[in-house]
């Protein structure tokens, strides 16, 4: 009964279900689900460069935002450029607020150039990039960029001079904690982002 919803998925949620137990919490993620809804614009273009731009929150001016990149493997894979702005509740705890998503088979070189782009057009956001894999190469092509995010040491707090946050066994229990804190204030109403957190699950060890 447990892998009903598994195998026989009913809508767009369940169906991104795996096996595991969920890394979030599921009540807090079924939540986030039920606010979900399409976007409300959509750029096609900007300056003459591809955005296909999905668009919940438009920039306003007095914002701050954050252009997080997810590059996939060039044409095989999906790469997720989205746009964030953080406010403050009034006990201060933070508040993520998803503002837009590019979402598609997006090679380095394009996606380095529509996440600038984006950027820009979100009162020149910086721009945080993962620096495993294919996303070296997306990080080459932001080099001229303004602000890109620089790896800080997670003992010290120092910022060092290399771009990109690296995953990594050390790191990825701080990515979990972290997200874990955000997620119950968290402003989202793309439902691809809510089934990505449904679909990160615990590995089940097969030998019991």
């Amino acid at each position: 009964q447990l892998l009903f919803p598994q195998e026989f998925p009913e809508d767009d949620v369940t169906c991104f279900l795996s096996s595991g137990t969920m890394v979030y919490d599921p009540d807090v993620v079924d939540e986030l689900a039920g606010y979900c809804h399409e976007r409300v614009d959509y750029i096609h273009s900007r300056n003459d460069i591809l955005l296909e731009l999905d668009v919940w929150v438009s920039p306003e001016d007095d914002k701050s935002y954050q252009v997080s990149i997810d590059p996939g493997q060039g044409k095989q894979t999906s790469t997720a450029i989205t746009v964030w702005t953080y406010d403050q509740d009034e006990r201060g705890n933070t508040i993520p607020i998803h503002c837009a998503t590019c979402y598609g088979l997006i090679d380095e070189k394009e996606t380095a150039i529509r996440a600038q782009e984006i950027a820009k057009l979100y009162n020149s956001a910086g721009i945080s990039c993962e620096a495993n894999g294919h996303g070296i190469a997306v990080l080459n092509g932001l080099l001229d960029y303004s602000s890109v995010y620089r790896r800080v040491e997670l003992k010290s707090g120092r910022t060092s001079r290399v771009p990109g946050w690296l995953t990594t066994p050390s790191t990825k229990p701080y990515m979990i904690s972290e997200t874990s804190n955000l997620l119950s204030n968290m402003v989202v109403k793309d439902i691809r982002i809510v089934s990505q957190f449904r679909n990160i699950r615990w590995e089940i060890n097969a030998r019991g």
